[in-house]
């Protein structure tokens, strides 16, 4: 398993919580990805969405840098091995 990618305790998304983020969405044995410098949890249907919102983004044309393709790439690569782990 990928050193960014983790199976969720009760002990983690406790200290989740505490820490100011909500996790009702978040159960005991989940795979996430730890985005942020493994900060953020995102769930697969998370980084699914997160996916849908940046390509919104670049159909737009809101994003006139190449910030937009690292983020779609970054996610996709992240969403692939969330799903092989």
């Amino acid at each position: 398993m990928d050193y960014d990618i983790i199976r969720l305790t009760t002990e983690l998304i406790a200290e989740y919580q505490d820490d100011g983020f909500p996790a009702d969405h978040l159960q005991p044995g989940d795979l996430v990805w730890l985005e942020n410098g493994g900060e953020l949890y995102m769930t697969a249907d998370e980084i699914c969405d997160e996916i849908g919102r940046v390509e919104s983004a670049i159909a737009s044309g809101d994003w006139s840098d190449d910030g937009w393709q690292q983020r779609r790439d970054l996610l996709r690569d992240a969403l692939e091995r969330l799903r092989q782990a």
